[in-house]
Parts: C-alpha cells; structure tokens; sequence
C-alpha cells in the first residue's frame, strides 16, 4: 500500500496538518471509527504495483495501525495512534495527541526511531505548526520502547510547553 516515503509524509506531514487544521472534526473521527487512519493512509496513497521500487515498498493493513482515547483528565485529552513497527528510521512507533476541549492547546507529539551505532533508538519529539505553514520539529530526548513510560513523558513536555 505504501512506500516509506509515504509513510514518512503521512506520519509527519499529514496527521499534523489534519490534527492542527480540522482539530475537533479530525478528532471525532478517528475516536469513532477504529480504521480511520488505516482508511486516510490507503485513500491518500492508493498507488499503481508497479509505480514503486521493490526496495522500497512497505505494505500496511488495518491490522497494522491502532488508536484511541488513552488520556481524558482536568481538560486534558490524549490519542495515542500505533503505527507497524518502523522499518527505517524516522519512521514512528507511535503519536500522542494532545488537545483541550476547545483546542486552545494542540500538540501532536511523536515517538521515533532513530539510528545509532546501527540501533533503532526511540526519540520523543513534536511537531508545532510554524509561521510559514510548515511544521517544526522539536526532537526531546531519548525515550523507551514502554508506551505507558512514553505516555508520562509525553504528558510532562505537554504540561511543560503549556505551562501546566
């Protein structure tokens, strides 16, 4: 279904745009259907066999992706969204969004593999619209393979970056 490039611009180029842009519509849907990223990714990539170089063509299923409401406390909301286990660096393992209820304080925070010494290494990091229309990346540190640990680090920067 997709490449890695596509993966890489769907993780970190699209989920921002909808979250940022849409905000509680792209929300209600991903809590009300199961499958909606899964759905996004495919509909956005649908691709022709022969479009993509075998070295580089990953094939997803709905199997592959999971997401839901794993945070809802003192105006403070998180979606985790799991992702197949990345293949090449950058690529994430996870991303947690948190949102208020009026969206006066979005941040799509991601977990990431990294290469180093010839290891995968997860990294927390954001993505923060910026003044041009793009996204800025945030990288924070290091981080586990623990999505509970993962979550409480996440919710720190959270607090943190919003004064909390």
């Amino acid at each position: 279904m997709s490449s890695y490039e596509d993966m890489y611009f769907f993780e970190h180029r699209i989920l921002p745009y909808y979250f940022y842009t849409y905000q509680s519509s792209f929300v209600i849907a991903l809590l009300e259907d199961g499958n909606f990223i899964f759905q996004l990714m495919d509909g956005l990539f649908e691709e022709d066999d022969d479009e993509y170089d075998d070295d580089h063509t990953v094939f997803y299923t709905e199997e592959d992706f999971s997401c839901g409401l794993v945070y809802s406390k003192y105006d403070i909301n998180v979606i985790m969204i799991e992702y197949p286990s990345p293949e090449r660096e950058l690529l994430c393992y996870s991303t947690f969004l948190f949102f208020d209820i009026g969206f006066e304080r979005p941040l799509f925070i991601t977990v990431e593999s990294t290469l180093h010494s010839e290891q995968q290494i997860p990294f927390i990091c954001s993505w923060i619209p910026d003044s041009n229309g793009d996204f800025l990346h945030i990288v924070y540190h290091t981080c586990t393979m623990n999505n509970k640990k993962n979550f409480f680090d996440a919710l720190a920067i959270y607090k943190k970056e919003f004064h909390l």
